[in-house]
């Protein structure tokens, strides 16, 4: 499933070697789902942004984010 981003949303960007950092994907980013988080953080969903993959709040994701039925 696809999203994309109504408002600027935060969300925790995971790099290599568990280096995680806090970022915020902008507004018009479309997002794919993955489901819910393997990484032992609750309330949380799997995110793909630009081949980079992000946990994001699973509430901010339904309420700043817009479902679509493909990548534009």
């Amino acid at each position: 499933m696809f999203y994309q981003v109504a408002e600027p949303l935060r969300a925790i960007m995971h790099r290599p070697r568990g280096e995680d950092l806090s970022v915020t994907i902008p507004a018009g980013a479309v997002l794919t789902c993955c489901g819910h988080t393997t990484r032992g953080l609750l309330g949380m969903i799997e995110v793909r942004w630009q081949t980079r993959e992000y946990s994001v709040l699973d509430r901010d994701l339904h309420r700043k984010c817009v479902s679509v039925r493909a990548a534009p």
